[in-house]
């Protein structure tokens, strides 16, 4: 629970600099609307990501809810999507850099994770 706070309050973090700096600029092309719009739709499901978490920690016998699991899903893909969009908004050879390794390291973190679940003396692997 506590990491996905961790991942949710940066998300929000990261979003609330990129408001900062599309609020003067306004509305005038398609990245621009899709960064907002993934902000309207992350801020307030991370935001009861983490009203959630804090009160089930208090109760250390339940079980993670689909819901929550779905909620959490949205918030951190939107999330996603949102910083997509904005390093896109800069410049395409920069959105294009960021989703090619968005894609690897998604790659490399789900064999490792994999790995972690096989192996239950290690990662000789990667030793």
């Amino acid at each position: 629970m506590s990491s996905n706070n961790l991942i949710t309050g940066g998300i929000l973090a990261i979003f609330l600099v990129i408001l900062q700096a599309f609020i003067p600029i306004g509305l005038h092309d398609l990245y621009s609307y899709i960064v907002l719009i993934s902000l309207a739709i992350a801020a307030p499901c991370l935001t009861a990501c983490i009203i959630i978490n804090t009160h089930v920690s208090k109760y250390p016998y339940t079980q993670s809810a689909v819901i929550v699991n779905t909620i959490y899903g949205a918030g951190v893909f939107s999330g996603f999507i949102g910083v997509a969009a904005t390093f896109w908004y800069i410049s395409w050879i920069v959105g294009v850099v960021f989703l090619m390794v968005s894609l690897v390291v998604f790659a490399l973190s789900l064999v490792y994770v994999n790995q972690l679940s096989q192996d239950e003396q290690g990662l000789h692997m990667w030793k």
